[in-house]
């Protein structure tokens, strides 16, 4: 009996970009993950802080603004450190306009979903909650990789 070895072929073209594309796509994912950590983290801290707001008598509504902002605050300065580590060709106050505009952009796009679910589709407001947080988590993740923390060429 004779074996023969298989024939090797040629890598074609698009086997060698999906190669190339790895270690773009795990510093993506890695960046993604951090992100995900930073996130949780200043959303605990605005949780907390809108329900020690409302124990203190202060409206439910001004007390999720200041949660928001609070950890807003809290979301950029962990980002600065810890996720977007690359230094930008922009100015911190630049850099930070555009984080505030991307974190109002991913509330308008949670709102939007939230109130579109419930008043023209009727599902569960847990439902349309959980749809929106992942909607605007990857918008605003997306905006702020891509435009507010964007490498200096």
């Amino acid at each position: 009996m004779r074996f023969t070895q298989p024939s090797v072929q040629p890598e074609t073209s698009l086997a060698r970009q999906a190669r190339a594309a790895v270690p773009a796509l795990e510093q993506v994912l890695a960046k993604l993950s951090r992100y995900t950590l930073v996130s949780v983290v200043a959303l605990a801290l605005d949780f907390g802080v809108f329900q020690s707001l409302t124990m203190f008598a202060l409206t439910p509504a001004m007390a999720a603004v200041i949660g928001y902002l609070a950890g807003m605050a809290l979301h950029y300065t962990l980002s600065v450190r810890f996720v977007f580590k690359t230094a930008t060709a922009k100015s911190r106050r630049r850099t930070l306009f555009e984080f505030v505009v991307s974190g109002l952009i991913g509330l308008g796009i949670t709102a939007t979903i939230v109130w579109s679910a419930t008043a023209v589709l009727g599902l569960p407001p847990v439902f349309a909650k959980a749809t929106a947080v992942a909607a605007s988590f990857f918008a605003v993740f997306l905006l702020r990789s891509t435009i507010v923390f964007k490498p200096a060429a």
